[in-house]
């Protein structure tokens, strides 16, 4: 297991490294600049911003530049928000978006097994065609239609959650976080339910039955720990989409979030707020896909001996 761990751990610093090289050749290279957006700039004014942000360089010379700053702590300054830099813009939106985030996969994940259980408890009855039913249009429906539906419902029919905006933990996190998780609890209901099929049909559950244990017993102390291994594998997938798909949620929303700040530096060609966000973005995928091979090799320690 101590091997498989550091493994990970040696590929995580190589996946950033490679990350934040081809983003900021890409970004780079792409069309137009930060500065030639600006309208009825006085001449010179756009060479001199240019210089002023160290961006008359080569690229060569700009990366190693980067990479130095990098390496302080330094993720430069916003070419388009003045007096702040990338650092503090970060540390202003980026709470929101991990509480937005986690809060819609606590809600996915608790909502998802607990349906993909009673589901597989009751097979091939109409509570379980019904729960997967629902799954399938969870999984089918797009966040975009879904958030405005939940807003039109809860905030103007009944006027029982707030439409939009953001007061932390409170009932404004609702709505949000559960257009967020709705598809992803699709997904672990799904998964919950045929890991729960697969693993009540083994010889060791037959034999936990015949020694007169009850049904729940036998989920919750001998089933659920094989059952719930497919739901852990897709944790990483979930996180990474959950991550990107709260982009869309915060604008609906109207959330403070970093992802709507990585939307408008990608228009304005902030190029050192892309930056900032990317890294954090990738950081944070990473390391949670990191945590969970590590949780997948404590629940199914064939995976850390085979590596």
């Amino acid at each position: 297991m101590g091997r498989y761990l550091l493994r990970r751990l040696i590929f995580v610093p190589i996946i950033l490294f490679i990350l934040i090289t081809i983003t900021f050749f890409l970004v780079r290279m792409a069309p137009g600049g930060p500065f030639s957006s600006e309208r009825e700039l006085p001449p010179g004014v756009e060479e001199a911003l240019t210089k002023k942000y160290n961006l008359d360089g080569s690229l060569s010379s700009q990366y190693g530049r980067y990479l130095v700053g990098l390496l302080q702590g330094d993720l430069g300054p916003s070419l388009k928000q003045k007096d702040f830099s990338v650092n503090e813009i970060i540390s202003n939106h980026l709470p929101p978006s991990i509480l937005l985030g986690i809060t819609a996969l606590l809600i996915s994940l608790f909502a998802g097994v607990v349906a993909g259980l009673v589901s597989a408890s009751k097979s091939n009855s109409m509570l379980d065609y019904s729960t997967m039913a629902f799954a399938v249009i969870g999984i089918s429906l797009p966040v975009f239609v879904f958030g405005p539906l939940l807003q039109t419902l809860f905030s103007r029919v009944f006027h029982i959650l707030p439409v939009s905006g953001y007061k932390g933990i409170s009932l404004h996190l609702i709505l949000p976080a559960v257009t967020l998780g709705l598809p992803f609890a699709a997904r672990f209901a799904r998964l919950t339910r045929a890991g729960m099929l697969e693993v009540l049909s083994e010889d060791f559950i037959t034999t936990a039955r015949s020694k007169g244990l009850t049904e729940r017993t036998i989920v919750l102390r001998h089933a659920l720990k094989g059952a719930l291994l497919p739901v852990v594998s897709f944790l990483g997938p979930a996180i990474a989409s959950i991550t990107t798909g709260s982009l869309v949620v915060e604008k609906i929303f109207n959330i403070p979030g970093l992802g709507r700040e990585f939307v408008e530096s990608a228009l304005n060609r902030d190029y050192f707020m892309i930056m900032g966000t990317v890294i954090v973005y990738g950081t944070l995928i990473i390391v949670c896909n990191l945590a969970v091979d590590i949780v997948y090799g404590f629940l199914d320690p064939r995976v850390g001996n085979e590596n």
